[in-house]
């Protein structure tokens, strides 16, 4: 919405708002008026309602009072004359105007009555009033009879002591409503109720149904002294009076007064506020109209000067204007220029590094595809410090931020210098030469070169080396995608090599996602039985039996056919999958050994751990339950852990080694030879067993240096109490030197390659009867 149709919409609400706050006020307060004066009227009719019943009581006393003085009407009561008392409270009556007469004996029986058979019903029907006269000698009261209302009066006839009760009564009808609506100017009704009979209502309107009330309850709340309540209908303000209650009913007055009667006089002021409000509005719109126009033309030239600002344009406002609108468009002016020297500010900062002060990715990324797009060729080297998260966990984040900076500098000062040096990241920096280019050789000695001399020695000097991956443009890619994952995957496979510091090789990309795709694979394989295990015979030297297997992962992939097992195993260490293979390889390991029970066969299987392995220190807890849940004895299962695993991290691993051990399996470390423990950690570790790696065992029989250090390694670990198996045995001879040397166990080739489980009985059977042939000879 613009900005002028905002400010016009503004001004006219907050002028419709006042107006019509003014005229609510008005009204709300008018309407509040006439509610008190209704009330006020009603108070005055309740007060002329109470006067109008005390004025008939008097008159009906009086009439009652003449009756029972006059001696023939004595005389008639003494005699007891019915006719003539009939007679004459007939006359009497209509001489007064009641529409009820009684007469009564001084027992409380009807003598005659105008209401009732005497012979019927000779009881007095009002209990109540009966009481009340016989204690004051004479009372009034409203009374339900029959179903109708009466204010009644009751006196004592003397002669000289009494002789006998009248009783007389108005019938409230509709001419006594009439009567007091007249006076009061109010709408009158009389409500009687009584059990027994319909409710009986007579009121100053036509039609009683619209007084909604022959369903009122009988209020037990409503005391006898006549307080009025308020009810509030949708058209009426209403007051009902309590007359008088029996046991057996009630008679209430109803007063009510029109609302729209009340509001009358609000109505004519209510159509001049709305003229005024309707003059008002109109005027309003008016100036909201012209003001809007007059304040929004700058506005609106402001605002397309902002937008144009925000889209980068250099703009001049040209609103000459001394006030409010010329300090903004001045505003305007100095935040423009303010822009554009923080955007250049925030530019250079975007691509620099904070640490070191050099190009970031982001302007390596921009340089690049600059060369790129021009076509000129360069050599892009991408160089990391290797281990550096040791030299953080070592010295400290903050040496390791000025070992940072100092090989940012280094680089820059190179023998062989580089065009440009960026970080890119973390422990990497990339850098580009230009032709002429110095050869691989000469880049990759300086580099050495530049890792000679410590970088820091604050504490001690650090020294670290380097490994660099490069790639060549155009030679290696035609964009600066492919030269960066290029240049990523030669860093990576510098890193694992000897050589650290490589060109791209044709192929490099294959063997990448040859790698991606078998972690991508792997938990795949876990699950769709492409993995399988395999068993490699273990023989006891002495006597020639079999007594134990060492379990061998293997994997068909599904496109890739037969992937290594130290290819895959080494990617899933890589990719944190390890722990994934290790139970699924214990599960089936277990599954074997139970089958094999099942079948009566005894034996022991060994399986291999890795570094990650001895990093979890749940592993133990994993292994117990398998061989619980399995019903195995733990010395039916045997761990494997390579030397160099072992001396990664030699607390952790004997941490956990001595719990496995203590749980009752076997421990041997394999490959034994390969890896740099010391006499004096050998002893320490908890062990049972020495794998002598394959490559002394080879060619055994015709290296005296490898027959010199397999005799000492098979005295070492008997001294020590350990077994000791020698791995790759593939000749009679060599097994024959084995047994001289008093070797415990050998496996290799020449007994069997890993066997599926599937073929292994064959091969156990042909053993034996190879063996059990080769002792009968030797007999």
């Amino acid at each position: 919405m613009a900005f002028r149709t905002r400010l016009y919409l503004m001004m006219f609400a907050l002028l419709f708002i006042s107006q019509a706050a003014v005229i609510v006020a008005v009204l709300g307060t008018g309407n509040i008026d006439a509610l008190q004066r209704g009330r006020e009227s009603l108070d005055i009719g309740s007060r002329v309602l109470t006067r109008m019943f005390d004025d008939r009581s008097l008159r009906l006393r009086s009439g009652v009072e003449i009756l029972a003085a006059d001696y023939g009407f004595k005389a008639a009561i003494a005699t007891a004359d019915t006719a003539t008392l009939a007679s004459v409270l007939a006359n009497h009556g209509e001489r007064i105007a009641a529409d009820l007469v009684m007469l009564a004996n001084t027992d409380g029986q009807l003598v005659a009555s105008s209401h009732h058979n005497v012979s019927t019903h000779p009881g007095f029907p009002f209990p109540g009033v009966w009481e009340k006269a016989q204690a004051q000698s004479g009372t009034s009261a409203i009374v339900m009879l029959q179903g109708a209302p009466y204010q009644f009066v009751l006196v004592p006839v003397y002669a000289p002591n009494i002789i006998a009760w009248v009783g007389m009564g108005f019938l409230l009808d509709d001419a006594i409503a009439h009567t007091l609506g007249h006076i009061t100017h109010l709408d009158v009704a009389f409500i009687g109720q009584q059990n027994t009979y319909l409710p009986y209502l007579s009121s100053t309107r036509t039609s009683h149904e619209r007084w909604g009330l022959l369903d009122l309850p009988l209020d037990e709340s409503v005391p006898n002294s006549g307080h009025a309540f308020m009810r509030h209908g949708d058209n009426y303000l209403s007051r009902q009076v309590l007359l008088g209650r029996t046991q057996d009913g009630q008679v209430s007055a109803i007063l009510q007064m029109s609302r729209a009667a009340l509001l009358a006089p609000y109505e004519h002021l209510k159509l001049q506020l709305l003229v005024i409000f309707c003059v008002t509005i109109i005027g309003a719109l008016l100036m909201a109209y012209f003001a809007s126009r007059t304040i929004s033309r700058p506005l609106q030239r402001l605002t397309d000067t902002a937008r144009r600002i925000g889209r980068g344009e250099r703009v001049d406002p040209n609103i000459k204007d001394n006030g409010e609108i010329g300090l903004l468009a001045s505003t305007l002016i100095t935040m423009q220029d303010d822009l554009a020297q923080r955007e250049t500010e925030l530019l250079a900062k975007s691509r620099q590094d904070v640490l070191t002060g050099l190009p970031n990715r982001q302007s390596a990324e921009l340089t690049i595809e600059t060369l790129v797009m021009r076509q000129q060729s360069f050599v892009m080297q991408r160089v990391c410090i290797n281990d550096f998260k040791q030299i953080n966990d070592t010295f400290g984040y903050t040496i390791g931020d000025k070992v940072l900076i100092e090989m940012g500098q280094r680089l820059q000062t190179l023998a062989v210098a580089p065009e440009h040096v960026f970080r890119i990241g973390g422990d990497e920096y990339l850098l580009l030469y230009m032709p002429p280019f110095a050869p691989c050789d000469v880049r990759r000695r300086a580099l050495v070169r530049l890792t000679m001399t410590p970088l820091v020695r604050d504490l001690s000097p650090v020294i670290v080396s380097l490994s660099a991956g490069e790639v060549h443009y155009p030679e290696h890619g035609d964009n600066a995608q492919i030269l960066a994952r290029r240049s990523e995957i030669t860093l990576h496979s510098a890193r694992r090599s000897a050589q650290k510091c490589l060109s791209y090789v044709p192929g490099m990309d294959e063997n990448h996602l040859r790698q991606v795709m078998l972690i991508n694979d792997l938990r795949d394989a876990l699950q769709s039985n492409q993995l399988y295990m395999v068993y490699q015979p273990k023989i006891d030297v002495a006597s020639g039996n079999v007594y134990e297997f060492e379990a061998l992962i293997r994997w068909q992939h599904k496109t890739l056919g037969y992937v290594p097992p130290d290819e895959f195993i080494a990617l899933a260490e890589r990719s944190g999958n390890i722990g994934l293979l290790t139970d699924w390889v214990i599960e089936h390991v277990t599954r074997q050994l139970h089958d094999w029970i099942q079948q009566g066969q005894h034996f022991r299987v060994a399986i291999n751990l890795s570094v990650h392995d001895l990093s979890n220190e749940t592993l133990p807890k994993r292994i117990v339950q398998r061989i619980k849940d399995r019903g195995l004895d733990p010395n039916q299962l045997s761990l494997e852990i390579t030397e160099s695993t072992l001396m990664k991290d030699p607390v952790q691993a004997t941490s956990l080694l001595s719990t496995l051990r203590e749980h009752g399996f076997s421990i041997a470390i394999d490959d034994f030879g390969t890896g740099y423990s010391s006499l004096s950690q050998l002893r320490q570790l908890p062990i049972d067993e020495l794998k002598i790696d394959k490559s002394f065992i080879l060619k055994l029989d015709s290296q005296p240096e490898d027959m010199m250090i397999v005799r000492s390694t098979i005295d070492l670990g008997h001294n020590l109490g350990l077994k000791v198996t020698a791995e790759g045995v593939e000749n009679a001879a060599s097994l024959a030197l084995l047994q001289e040397m008093g070797c415990d166990t050998a496996q290799g080739y020449f007994f069997a390659r890993p066997l599926k489980v599937d073929q292994l009985p064959e091969w156990l059977e042909n053993y034996r009867r190879h063996t059990a042939k080769s002792t009968d000879t030797t007999s």
